[in-house]
């Protein structure tokens, strides 16, 4: 069983060949027990390991490549209660850190990014993921009409942190 934490979703604003044009930083957490929300966890946590899944993990973990991203992720995991305060906190400096890295690749461009605090398994994980927007369409009143919807299919590029069990998982 999968418990939420904390959840929240920002978006950085990119298109291809130009700069960043900002992040969009929501400005509070998303309930833990929305049910869109716990059923887009889901969808994630079991893409990883899949073909559609294969993004690219880690990529703050490389060397040189994670900024200040890699030791308050450190710090925030080693507590075993954080704060909301200081997981949005976590989650703007990864932000900060996907900006920068954006500016670096003219073909880059922006996405929803969903970050998580989450136990399952007998562990505590901390995800980040960036998700694209594609046409789709609906039937409303017989009549179809597009909208724009969020791609889970695959997985952009994520991060996924594992600490080991916390006292709640222990019982």
């Amino acid at each position: 069983m999968t418990t939420i934490n904390k959840i929240t979703v920002h978006a950085v604003r990119k298109e291809q060949h130009k700069d960043p044009l900002d992040n969009d930083i929501r400005d509070d957490l998303i309930d833990s027990k929305h049910e869109a929300a716990a059923k887009l966890l889901e969808s994630v946590s079991k893409m990883y390991g899949s073909k559609a899944g294969s993004a690219n993990f880690g990529v703050f973990a490389e060397a040189g490549k994670g900024g200040r991203f890699p030791e308050p992720a450190q710090e925030y995991l080693i507590d075993h209660d954080p704060s909301d305060e200081s997981f949005q906190a976590l989650t703007i400096v990864a932000m900060d850190e996907l900006v920068r890295l954006a500016r670096q690749q003219p073909l880059a461009t922006g996405g929803y990014i969903l970050f998580a605090d989450y136990n399952t398994g007998g562990g505590r994980y901390f995800v980040v993921v960036m998700f694209k927007q594609k046409p789709s369409f609906r039937i409303q009143d017989l009549i179809p009409e597009e909208l724009m919807t969020l791609d889970t299919s695959k997985i952009y590029q994520a991060c996924l942190l594992y600490t080991s069990p916390s006292p709640r998982d222990r019982g």
